[in-house]
């Protein structure tokens, strides 16, 4: 059997961890042969049952000094966001910890996985030396890139980089579109190979046909960006990840702005055993295969004591989502 290409993907977080973070981890234990770097003041709870992400213990002051010593100029960082300009520097800044793996790239904690190697396949790895989770641009949810001199300093060629990182406590959209306008002219060279696809489903509408979109379609009128944005509610079985209406299978699900009403909700409880999960505006709802209605109905009614007060939409809860399911086009598209 031939050696599968070794990818890491990595997140820095700095603060306390989110109510969602063991559906989050239950998603990616469940893509085996991919790796996740968390740098990160503390663990959180149960944190050697997910064998394939490994925690790395990180401060902000340390954060700060490993990049000041890449930049060669002193860096602050006031607020956590902001570490997300930095994530083009991952590859440089975290080079000790990237020994060995062929790809490095970065992805968001709002996410629950679906089958990554589906969608990012060794194909694709072979031919492509940047992989990213958009079409239209270069995704902060997730992008993968070639462990390479080349593309681990394509960060350097972004314009203003140093103002970019300094100039505000914002972020500056560095790793998306300050990466994107570099590899335009890149791109159409074929110097460096890029995938791009919709591999997302997201928790809002977006318009296609923006601004943005049509400036990455005039520097190549053959790129099509008429596509549809899914926009949830979703759910995850076993590893994959559906749109609960149209049914069409997806790499990520990104609750970008549901998870301003989750964060008053109690801690998500998704153990190993967990068979699905429902994701909806009105939280993240793990389903049992074991002792299923009883250990449901604990679950749900601890994670919202509104069940109590309204026990017929905790038996509407406990039926949700018996859909039918397709492939994303981007999962048979090279």
């Amino acid at each position: 059997m031939d050696k599968q290409t070794n990818v890491a993907i990595i997140d820095v977080w700095l603060g306390p961890w989110p109510i969602w973070t063991q559906a989050w981890l239950l998603s990616c234990y469940h893509n085996p042969t991919i790796n996740w770097l968390v740098f990160c003041e503390e663990p959180p709870p149960n944190a050697k049952d997910y064998p394939n992400v490994s925690f790395i213990p990180i401060s902000n002051a340390e954060f700060e000094n490993r990049a000041s010593k890449i930049l060669g100029f002193d860096c602050k960082i006031p607020r956590a966001h902001k570490i997300c300009d930095y994530r083009p520097l991952y590859g440089l800044i975290f080079e000790e910890e990237l020994k060995g793996f062929d790809f490095w790239g970065w992805g968001d904690n709002d996410i629950i996985w679906g089958d990554i190697r589906k969608f990012i396949t060794e194909e694709r790895l072979t031919k492509y030396d940047i992989l990213t989770g958009l079409r239209c641009c270069i995704a902060g949810q997730f992008t993968i890139i070639r462990n390479t001199r080349k593309t681990n300093f394509l960060w350097q060629k972004v314009p203003e980089y140093k103002e970019k990182l300094l100039g505000s406590d914002k972020s500056a959209n560095v790793c998306e579109r300050g990466i994107n306008e570099v590899l335009l002219p890149i791109e159409k060279s074929g110097d460096i190979k890029v995938w791009r696809r919709q591999l997302q489903t997201t928790d809002i509408y977006c318009e296609p046909w923006d601004k943005w979109a049509l400036q990455v379609e005039a520097e190549d009128p053959s790129e099509d960006l008429s596509y549809r944005w899914s926009y949830g509610p979703c759910h995850w079985r076993k590893g994959q990840l559906f749109d609960t209406t149209s049914g069409e299978e997806f790499m990520f699900f990104h609750f970008q702005h549901w998870k301003g009403a989750f964060k008053t909700l109690p801690p998500v409880y998704c153990p190993l055993d967990t068979a699905r999960i429902d994701i909806d505006t009105t939280g993240i709802w793990p389903v049992f295969e074991k002792n299923s209605i009883i250990r449901q109905a604990q679950t749900y009614l601890h994670q919202s004591p509104a069940f109590l007060k309204n026990p017929k939409l905790l038996r509407e809860r406990l039926g949700l989502h018996r859909g039918r399911y397709r492939t994303n086009k981007a999962a048979s598209d090279s």
